[in-house]
């Protein structure tokens, strides 16, 4: 019934949107372990995690693994790129080596992600390469990730086709007009950036 009740609530959302409304939304009801109740409590050192692929790379490359996170109450990102296939290897020794420390200094702290994307290529990547499997078995271990689209999932109804975060900008955001506008145009940019060799903006300077 609870299924039903959810269907009708998106379906009448959904088609309030497509004539032209604004975005809404509403919210499910409060149930322990699910949705808001997900959430552990917030905590200043909590660390969110992106991760960005290339899938035209011979075999797919995770490129970039990005963290924001908070130090010395300023706020900061971190980029862990790779551009080859052993880069790969140790820009996910890096991440996992910092993300480990982080937890360890902070041990209320948590890794806040978006979808079961980040932690299935984490997985991988360390099988692939070799490397970080302990930490990412200790990090799984006390349970410092916490799906993002889970949580949203589970606690709303949205008006928006589908509850990636490209959709659900509409609540926060206003549009995007930068060339790099989804995660496939993310792809496409870098890829053409990878055939040129021409470092077309700042970022790619980052560490």
């Amino acid at each position: 019934m609870e299924t039903l009740r959810r269907l009708v609530s998106q379906a009448r959302l959904q088609s309030a949107r497509r004539a032209g409304g604004p975005p809404s939304f509403e919210l499910r009801d409060a149930e322990p372990g699910k949705g808001f109740g997900m959430l552990p409590p917030p905590d200043e050192c909590d660390v969110f995690y992106d991760i960005e692929g290339d899938p035209y790379f011979p075999d797919g490359l995770e490129y970039l693994h990005g963290v924001w996170y908070c130090e010395d109450k300023d706020w900061k990102f971190r980029a862990f790129w790779a551009h080859t296939r052993e880069e790969e290897g140790r820009a996910t020794a890096n991440l996992l080596a910092f993300l480990v420390e982080r937890m360890q200094r902070y041990p209320n702290a948590h890794i806040f992600h978006y979808a079961n994307y980040e932690i299935a290529a984490l997985r991988r990547l360390t099988a692939q390469h070799r490397t970080g499997e302990a930490a990412m078995d200790q990090l799984q271990r006390e349970r410092r990730f916490v799906d993002l689209f889970r949580v949203v999932s589970g606690a709303m109804v949205a008006s928006e086709k589908g509850y990636s975060i490209k959709d659900l900008e509409a609540f926060y955001m206003d549009k995007r007009a930068t060339d790099v506008a989804t995660a496939g145009a993310s792809a496409v940019f870098y890829e053409e950036w990878r055939n040129t060799h021409v470092k077309q903006h700042p970022i790619f300077n980052a560490e």
